[in-house]
């Protein structure tokens, strides 16, 4: 089986190749990494915040690993046994999402250890007069944490963003956020607040859950880490012990080495950029 490192380079040199097939062809996929980097790298510019602004705010990144609720562990596994029995021809996607949602909150009875841990973390913020942002990749662990802040702690406000809000209701919830110092949490969607806001007015964020691809989670989170954050960020991720959650923690680990192993490299200043054009010229 080929390696995620394989295939990685196998797009990189696709790419290329559509972009000027006079030097690059699909085949550059089987040079070694060092080799087809040196070669992509007059062609890659990537602007980096570090080159715009040195001093960028302190990033505190942690992630714990909470223990599914007994709910929660019955559901998961029935989820299995249900699959092997009536739908081991669907394949493994269906049942790796019906997981994933479980990990999240178990849908009859709303059990969540993830919803505990968030709701307590929110409300030491609170406390702190402080902001903070909530990514899901889902729209019902959101729902269900603005539920729970609404019964437990009505002095914490929520607002939620969603996809199938339109522009003017979109425009209206950040606003609400950013100036109202009433509502103290955003509950974002990963998909939709992934790109284009700038949320400096919160100093803490939390991932529910993260998406499979690295670059969304860490675009969701610099959402917050950007130029005008006057704070130090602490971002918050969770992991359910002993399910497939963990084997997706292993999957972005291995892209994230990958993303700095064959892209990351490729960084270079704007005059050595320069100096290269008009070699090429």
């Amino acid at each position: 089986m080929r390696s995620r490192k394989f295939f990685a380079l196998e797009y990189l040199a696709v790419i290329l190749s559509l972009l000027d097939p006079t030097r690059f062809s699909p085949q550059d996929r089987l040079l070694h990494t060092t080799s087809l980097r040196a070669r992509a790298r007059p062609y890659i510019l990537r602007r980096r915040k570090e080159s715009v602004l040195a001093q960028l705010p302190k990033v505190i990144e942690s992630h714990e690993t909470l223990e599914l609720s007994d709910m929660q562990r019955t559901a998961y596994n029935q989820a299995i046994s249900d699959h092997s029995r009536f739908n081991a021809r669907m394949g493994f996607l269906p049942l790796f999402n019906e997981l994933r949602m479980i990990c999240d909150v178990e849908v009859k009875s709303g059990a969540s250890t993830k919803l505990d841990r968030t709701t307590e973390i929110v409300s030491e913020i609170s406390s702190n007069n402080e902001k903070v942002v909530v990514f899901s990749f889902t729209i019902a662990p959101l729902i269900g944490l603005q539920q729970r802040l609404k019964c437990e702690n009505k002095a914490i406000g929520s607002v939620l963003l969603k996809g199938d809000m339109s522009l003017e209701e979109r425009s209206d919830t950040i606003q609400l956020f950013k100036t109202n110092r009433e509502y103290q949490v955003l509950l974002a969607s990963t998909k939709v607040a992934s790109e284009g806001l700038t949320l400096t007015e919160a100093n803490h964020v939390i991932f529910i859950n993260r998406c499979w691809n690295p670059s969304t989670n860490i675009q969701a989170r610099d959402r917050v880490v950007r130029i005008g954050q006057q704070k130090s960020v602490s971002v918050i991720s969770f992991t359910s012990r002993g399910t497939v959650e963990e084997t997706l923690d292993d999957l972005l680990k291995k892209k994230s080495v990958t993303f700095e192993d064959i892209i990351e490299s490729l960084s270079h200043n704007y005059n050595e950029y320069s100096d290269t054009l008009l070699t090429l010229a």
